[in-house]
């Protein structure tokens, strides 16, 4: 059994993150998530879609946002099921496949 199968929602109320692959990962285990808007946070993080993002230091807009995925059982399904699909957007197989796209578009271009 998954630790994730444990959780109803992530929460990443980070300062500063670079890639955030734990949220990623949170994603894919079909985990809402609420976070920071840091880094790349807001390009993987479908606000209102996938979980919420809050400017960092904002203590009242996590918990707000914590409490309305709490207390709203159907949205936090509905966040979850969006949350794996976004995830699969960074699935390894689609990002090399991505890859070799883009070095055989600059191949072509030689």
């Amino acid at each position: 059994r998954r630790s994730s199968d444990l959780c109803d929602i992530f929460v990443l109320s980070s300062d500063y993150e670079g890639f955030a692959i734990t949220l990623i990962e949170a994603l894919a285990c079909g985990l809402p998530a609420v976070a920071t808007s840091v880094g790349v946070i807001p390009e993987v993080l479908e606000n209102g879609k996938t979980g919420f993002f809050v400017p960092p230091g904002d203590v009242e807009g996590l918990s707000a946002a914590l409490f309305d995925l709490v207390k709203n059982e159907g949205k936090r399904k509905l966040f979850s099921d969006q949350a794996e699909k976004v995830a699969q957007r960074f699935d390894i197989k689609t990002t090399a496949r991505e890859y070799e796209n883009l070095y055989l578009s600059l191949l072509k271009g030689q």
